[in-house]
């Protein structure tokens, strides 16, 4: 998946969703923001998601393949340290 520093990364979730992604390191309020906005313009898709969005936080993200019960899937992977392959993203978590 290809995405630009300030952009959504939008992710797939079996049972809803258990953080939010935003690509590149920022400020946490400007990641919240662009959260928020991504999700209040649509919330026919996302219902009542922008009011559960946690402070971001900086972490390093990487694209792994898994398989799953439809197949081969990309699984996105957060660590807390810089590392090779890893790039940067703010996660928020979502909140109840």
């Amino acid at each position: 998946m290809h995405t630009k520093v300030g952009q959504v990364i939008e992710l797939w979730w079996e049972d809803g969703p258990d953080a939010m992604f935003v690509r590149g390191h920022m400020e946490p309020a400007a990641a919240r923001e662009i959260l928020v906005k991504f999700y209040d313009d649509d919330k026919a898709l996302y219902p009542m998601m922008a009011c559960h969005i946690g402070m971001p936080r900086t972490r390093w993200g990487r694209w792994s393949r898994e398989i799953g019960p439809d197949g081969p899937c990309g699984v996105l992977r957060t660590y807390d340290e810089r590392g090779r392959g890893r790039f940067a993203v703010m996660e928020a978590e979502v909140v109840e």
